[in-house]
């Protein structure tokens, strides 16, 4: 039976067009999805947006490949940050965690928070938010990722990588893995 029977809930989808009479069907995003510590929200979206282009300006141009990522809203510490998780590699798909430029890596940090909104920016020229931060992550630790979720019962074919996580045994999975840790050295930029 061809369909939606078995679609995972929570996943939006646009109808992009139709075939004869069946619509067809675009993913669009996850319902829900949104991170925040004080005042400001950022969707899926607008968080997918700013990696890709903080990754089109700084990392592609040197020959990396984001392999992975997803955020988590720090609140461990007060004030919190926003935490984004990346593994990343050479085109020749080796990690390079180790020989990743410091400052390459800050410049990120700064593109991914000069996208976010003016309420994000408020909250970090306040001080209710701090840097944001990229911790860069082994080979193989988003694989890890989808072992837990599958270990759960998530159905292999039906599993996403979250764009943002919430539990603290995922995070724990990810945060065994980490090789690196920048943060942005400025605050961004933009009007108010």
């Amino acid at each position: 039976m061809p369909g939606l029977y078995r679609y995972r809930v929570g996943d939006l989808l646009t109808v992009s067009g139709f075939y004869n009479a069946t619509p067809l069907f675009r993913f669009t995003g996850r319902c829900g999805v949104v991170l925040k510590i004080d005042f400001e929200s950022i969707s899926e979206e607008d968080l997918l947006k700013a990696i890709s282009q903080a990754y089109e300006l700084h990392l592609r141009p040197l020959g990396y490949m984001l392999g992975g990522s997803t955020a988590y809203a720090d609140i461990s510490t007060l004030p919190g940050h926003y935490v984004l998780f990346w593994e990343l590699a050479t085109a020749e798909g080796n990690h390079v965690a180790t020989d990743i430029d410091r400052a390459v890596m800050e410049n990120c940090c700064l593109a991914v928070e000069n996208c976010f909104d003016q309420m994000y920016r408020k909250s970090r020229r306040r001080g209710s938010i701090t840097a944001l931060e990229i911790r860069v992550l082994e080979r193989g630790a988003f694989d890890a990722l989808m072992d837990l979720f599958l270990s759960r019962g998530t159905s292999a074919s039906q599993y996403k990588t979250p764009t943002a996580i919430r539990s603290e045994q995922v995070l724990l999975v990810l945060e065994e893995r980490v090789s690196g840790r920048y943060f942005s050295q400025e605050t961004p930029n933009g009007p108010l």
